[in-house]
């Protein structure tokens, strides 16, 4: 899907699969710049996005769900050069983004939208789990709230019995208890930070809206500076002054060894001495890595989309 006018795709539904596709190059004769990039998925539940890549567009999100999304499940993509985020979680809830690698996002001159491989605007319940976020000309993870007024919010179906049934949860589960979207009860876990300009994770902490989110058992890399977190701080700054990624891991190693199989070429498979071998969270749901390697059942996982395998010599 390429070298197509505004976007690559668009729509939404229900229990739609969309797999294995190479969407690129797209925005080649743009009609309005907010509204474009990948792909735009609206009012969407119960949807897998699957073993696609989604690179090469100056301009937009790659994968941007925009309003009521719920329940989907965004795993073992690549997504690569691209202007603005790579993900982009609007208005939504409980989605899940696992397994993914996100390489060079926000590249391009032009700017558009917000600075984040993953922005999760306005949303709760996002499940984060087993990414990588190498050289992101911004955050790897943004967790953002603004002001936006949700009393014109039509739900869909509008009856709050008949909502329930359709989407298996209640209204007022991910709207909040006000009358603004919260960004709330969000997880980021088990994921790779590689060399993200800005910081690797950036929350806008606001004890009214944004709460009860979550992050721990990550593991940060940054060749560049030994500031890895937001603000400029370090790990062990970052930590009491949230209270988030307690069991997390800052490493030096990326500066003295090679724990890839080849960083240049954007081969992040590990290597045995890589620091995340062992230190993840288990997570029931999270059975297998980016290649289909089965996780290890109740014991912690590795860190990172690829589970550690030893490979035969006369293959290395």
């Amino acid at each position: 899907i390429h070298h197509n006018g505004q976007m690559g795709f668009g729509g939404g539904g229900r229990h739609l699969i969309f797999e294995k596709n190479h969407v690129y190059q797209n925005n080649t004769r743009p009609i309005a710049g907010w509204e474009s990039g990948v792909g735009k998925v609206v009012y969407s539940s119960h949807c897998i996005y699957r073993g696609n890549v989604f690179a090469d567009t100056e301009m937009g999100p790659g994968l941007w769900f925009d309003i009521d999304n719920y329940h989907n499940v965004i795993e073992k993509n690549v997504f690569s050069n691209l202007n603005s985020n790579g993900v982009m979680m609007e208005i939504s809830f409980r989605n899940t983004v696992r397994n993914n690698l996100f390489y060079n996002i926000n590249c391009h001159k032009k700017q558009s939208y917000g600075r984040a491989a993953i922005m999760v605007q306005l949303s709760s319940e996002t499940r984060i789990y087993n990414n990588l976020f190498y050289g992101t000309n911004g955050y790897g993870v943004h967790l953002r709230w603004h002001v936006r007024e949700r009393s014109n919010h039509r739900y869909r179906p509008e009856d709050p019995v008949e909502f329930k049934k359709v989407h298996g949860f209640e209204q007022k589960e991910w709207m909040g208890p006000r009358e603004q979207y919260p960004v709330m009860r969000n997880e980021i876990f088990n994921n790779v930070f590689v060399n993200n300009t800005m910081g690797a994770i950036h929350i806008d902490f606001n004890k009214a809206f944004t709460f009860d989110n979550r992050s721990d058992n990550n593991l940060f890399l940054d060749y560049v500076t030994l500031h890895p977190m937001d603000g400029g701080h370090r790990l062990m700054e970052w930590q009491p002054l949230t209270g988030l990624d307690v069991n997390s891991i800052y490493s030096k190693k990326l500066h003295e060894e090679t724990i890839f199989v080849d960083r240049e070429a954007l081969d992040f498979r590990l290597l045995s001495n890589n620091p995340g071998i062992g230190k993840g969270r288990v997570i029931k749901e999270l059975t297998e890595d980016f290649h289909g390697n089965p996780r290890p059942v109740g014991t912690p996982p590795d860190i990172g989309p690829f589970r550690f395998v030893e490979e035969p010599a006369e293959r290395r």
